[in-house]
């Protein structure tokens, strides 16, 4: 009917990523907030994606406010 079959199995890891990467996005965040880490650490560290980083730098690009 529409040219695709839902997947179920596929939604929730999709889902489950994206839980996992707004929580990394928002504890980054917080060590920049309280000091204990600079974004220039973060980046030179290469554990962030360049992704996550510019989601990082601008708090106001994931609303992480409900976790």
């Amino acid at each position: 009917m529409f040219g695709f079959e839902y997947d179920k199995q596929e939604e929730r890891e999709a889902l489950l990523e994206a839980g996992y990467q707004r929580g990394r996005i928002k504890v980054a965040r917080e060590l920049i907030a309280r000091g204990i880490v600079t974004l220039e650490a973060l980046k030179s560290s290469e554990y962030y994606s360049e992704d996550e980083l510019v989601a990082i730098a601008k708090p106001d690009s994931i609303d992480c406010s409900d976790i």
